[in-house]
């Protein structure tokens, strides 16, 4: 709803935020603090018209379209005058947009930040997805979706190998919240699954450019940037997302524990012990799961059916949590783990001889704690993921980097209600204060990327005039 016309001056406060005056659409400019000036759109209408003209002001002015675009193109800059840069890098790039009435536009690409911009201004998505790099641009006239066989062109050569970890999967080990509702005590399984992730790309696969990300609810998304994972087949990317599972299933269909044949997966173990040090904080401090009867029946069940523990055994276990309440809980951790030990003793000895050791503690600490990874978002280099920075529809909140895990808070994560608000006299405040701390800590993320893809091309280029160096002299 923007109208032609003289822009008027407006008095800049003191706070540094960017202020304007609504004129019933009319396009202000706005005077920040540090003398920046910002087109800002405002309507007087209804809720559901006043976040789009938010949303479109989102886009406009707050959202980071050029670093997305300096993250996603991987060195390969269009303007770039060598010879060996793929300079249509970034316009391959599936992104996906999420309109308001949740028409779902996939296949969407852009030359550049801009175009990517000026599209999101005009159909103000409510969410942002990014998919695969393809043999060639998924809107080119050689692309052929509509052909009936398969176009080589549909092909996708490369695509950041991704992790989505929701708390929903963790329903049936945690007693604080439920369905979409999250909290501090709750958030430390999302805190657990970072350090055991982490480690895992890192230490077993050799990976080192990895960011988290804020889902903008109750999740976590892991990307890992380097080369070598962005270039792992389906298959590849399979095989390491099966790696990473140990646990496995739903609360349906009974999770368990996987990679605890004899002798114990190294992960497994990893895992386990480093599960194990926050296990009586999160499960039995506050969860209290051993003090609910549901989670004491299943632990018995467990034990009965994964392990052969008797009615005898189980009685004893039962007995034990029941006094629980009656002592610390460092203490009763302790002395559970060593009932659990000695009654599954004798199936550890007689399983033994067949090379069949069963590890019965090592398997309930990872029931209850241990990442619970969505495989197929993993495994498919197609499939879509919520680009950072997005507002989330329902919460509102922005997808952010994790800047500290450990100590990340998502309820301080910033709302796009926080970024811009709209004030009684009619002054539309729009504030990047509360965003930029992501902004920079995503920057110096890409620039380590960067500077890290600069390293690579150069050794792709020393190595192609040794062969040609080769080829000369033979």
């Amino acid at each position: 709803m923007e109208t032609e016309g003289e822009v008027p001056s407006v008095n800049p406060q003191q706070t540094g935020d960017m202020i304007i005056e609504e004129e019933g659409g009319v396009q202000e400019i706005a005077t920040t603090k540090d003398s920046t000036q910002v087109p800002i759109y405002s309507f007087y209408g209804t809720a559901e018209d006043q976040m789009r003209e938010i949303m479109k002001s989102y886009y406009e002015n707050l959202f980071p379209f050029e670093l997305l675009e300096q993250w996603l193109r991987y060195g390969n800059d269009p303007n770039s005058k060598r010879a060996d840069v793929d300079k249509t890098f970034f316009a391959r790039r599936e992104i996906s947009l999420t309109l308001e009435n949740e028409a779902y536009l996939r296949n969407q690409y852009s030359h550049d930040w801009k175009e990517l911009k000026a599209k999101c201004v005009k159909y103000r998505p409510q969410k942002i997805d990014i998919g695969a790099v393809f043999k060639a641009s998924p809107k080119s006239s050689n692309f052929g979706f509509n052909d009936d066989e398969e176009n080589p062109m549909q092909t996708c050569v490369e695509r950041e190998f991704v992790i989505d970890i929701d708390m929903d999967d963790y329903n049936n080990v945690r007693t604080c919240c439920a369905d979409a509702k999250i909290c501090g005590k709750c958030w430390k399984y999302m805190k657990e699954a970072y350090i055991v992730i982490e480690r895992a790309l890192k230490e077993y696969f050799g990976f080192r450019h990895i960011i988290w990300l804020f889902s903008g609810r109750r999740g976590v998304h892991a990307w890992v940037c380097d080369k070598r994972a962005r270039q792992m087949t389906n298959e590849v990317r399979g095989s390491v997302a099966e790696h990473l599972r140990v646990v496995s299933g739903s609360d349906k269909s009974g999770i368990k524990a996987e990679n605890l044949r004899y002798p114990i997966h190294h992960l497994a173990r990893k895992s386990y012990e480093e599960l194990r040090k926050s296990f009586t904080e999160i499960v039995i401090e506050d969860q209290r799961l051993f003090e609910s009867e549901e989670h004491v029946t299943k632990v018995l069940e467990f034990l009965r059916e994964r392990f052969g523990v008797g009615d005898e055994g189980l009685r004893s276990i039962q007995k034990l949590i029941s006094r629980s309440n009656t002592m610390e809980s460092e203490t009763f951790f302790k002395k559970f783990e060593e009932e659990i030990e000695r009654i599954a003793s004798t199936a550890n000895l007689d399983n033994r001889r067949n090379k069949k050791k069963s590890y019965p503690m090592e398997e309930l600490v990872l029931y209850f704690m241990y990442p619970r990874i969505d495989i197929n978002v993993s495994k498919g280099m197609n499939h879509l993921l919520k680009s950072p920075f997005c507002v989330h529809p329902k919460s509102k909140k922005i997808s952010v980097p994790l800047l500290d895990v450990r100590t990340f808070n998502p309820d301080t994560v910033p709302k796009i209600g926080d970024l811009i608000t709209e004030r009684e006299d009619g002054f539309l405040i729009v504030n990047d204060k509360p965003l930029k701390p992501y902004v920079d800590y995503f920057q110096m993320f890409v620039d380590n990327l960067e500077q890290e893809n600069k390293k690579q091309q150069m050794a792709e280029r020393a190595e192609s005039r040794n062969e040609q160096g080769k080829n000369l002299d033979y």
